[in-house]
């Protein structure tokens, strides 16, 4: 996505030194899908007729989310270091994943919290391009921080 920055536990994903991935937009798309809620509490007493509802607010449930991250080297040499660094961050777990997206002078930050589950899909053309489709778990989508261009420090 050109208009975005993406940081793996605070490294850039896309610089020389760190992983030469990139985010695609389906990603992006991925990530600002609503969480969904969990049920009301619920109790059905066999002496009531229906069910009673707990009137409270639902809360946010977890989620599984598929990340879409294309990687790109210009030599078979740099794609396996890449390579190698990429799945190693990915095999620490717990991954945050921090997403900053602009439009001229104006950022949004946001951090999401994410647990590695499975590369759902890989795939590597000519020794020198990849793409990972990557399933994670975010435990909690209300655990996100989310700041604007006047809270950033570039």
């Amino acid at each position: 996505m050109k208009n975005a920055k993406v940081y793996i536990n605070s490294q850039s994903v896309d610089t020389e030194e760190a992983y030469g991935v990139f985010f695609t937009d389906a990603s992006v798309t991925a990530l600002m899908t609503p969480a969904p809620k969990k049920g009301y509490i619920t109790n059905k007493n066999s002496r009531l007729p229906g069910k009673q509802v707990l009137p409270t607010a639902p809360k946010v449930d977890e989620r599984d989310v598929q990340l879409t991250f294309g990687l790109r080297a210009r030599s078979l040499a740099e794609f396996l270091m890449r390579y190698m660094a990429f799945c190693s961050e990915l095999e620490k777990g717990f991954i945050t994943l921090i997403v900053h997206i602009y439009e001229g002078t104006t950022w949004v930050k946001i951090k999401y919290h994410l647990d590695f589950l499975s590369c759902q899909q890989y795939a590597e053309f000519n020794g020198r391009l990849a793409k990972f489709v990557i399933k994670f778990n975010e435990p909690n989508p209300a655990n996100r921080v989310i700041a604007t261009s006047s809270d950033i420090t570039l």
